[in-house]
């Protein structure tokens, strides 16, 4: 178990040299067929006289569209979370509580009892937030407690992080809870 000193950062700000960003080749050339095919409708709308206008609203239609889920693919599927050692995807995943758990939940990432079954209560709204970050290989966890104070989820843990058998061993009681 390796803890963040401070709670000040969240747990999508902590560094780690072990988590890395990658461009998803995938996702870029999806992106750029989308804005391309888009492009070409519009091209087809405007160049061609065709016979009827319902044809030529069709195409402008679908040619925003496809530029629109281009752009969309491209500027926010662009990159992912990849855990270094494993090169494995990292998914992210919140739970919320409702704030009479909150002393619970501090006491488990007090006395580090991460199999604590108080996970079962989570539910679908809270003023309490817990946010992993876990990898696809279940080599790697990343966890975090925030409140809701105004407007925003406040840290009001550090960033705990686990790998290898100890991320697995986390990752498993959190699968026998039914949350991940």
């Amino acid at each position: 178990m390796i803890c963040t000193s401070g709670t000040s950062r969240t747990i999508y700000s902590f560094c780690d040299p072990s988590i890395a960003f990658r461009s998803d080749i995938k996702n870029i050339i999806l992106g750029l067929g989308l804005f391309l095919f888009g492009f070409l409708f519009f091209i087809i709308a405007f160049k061609v006289h065709l016979f009827t206008s319902l044809l030529r609203f069709f195409l402008l239609i679908a040619g925003i569209a496809f530029l629109l889920c281009g752009i969309y693919q491209l500027l926010w599927h662009l990159r992912k979370r990849i855990y270094v050692p494993t090169g494995s995807s990292i998914k992210n995943y919140s739970f919320f509580f409702d704030d009479k758990y909150s002393k619970p939940l501090l006491q488990m990432f007090n006395d580090e009892n991460w199999e604590d079954h108080i996970i079962y209560m989570a539910s679908s709204t809270g003023s309490l937030r817990l946010d992993f970050l876990v990898s696809l290989d279940r080599k790697f966890i990343a966890m975090q407690l925030l409140r809701y104070v105004g407007t925003l989820y406040l840290p009001i843990t550090s960033v705990y992080y686990f790998v290898g058998d100890d991320a697995s061993d986390i990752i498993a009681s959190l699968l026998v809870s039914h949350a991940l």
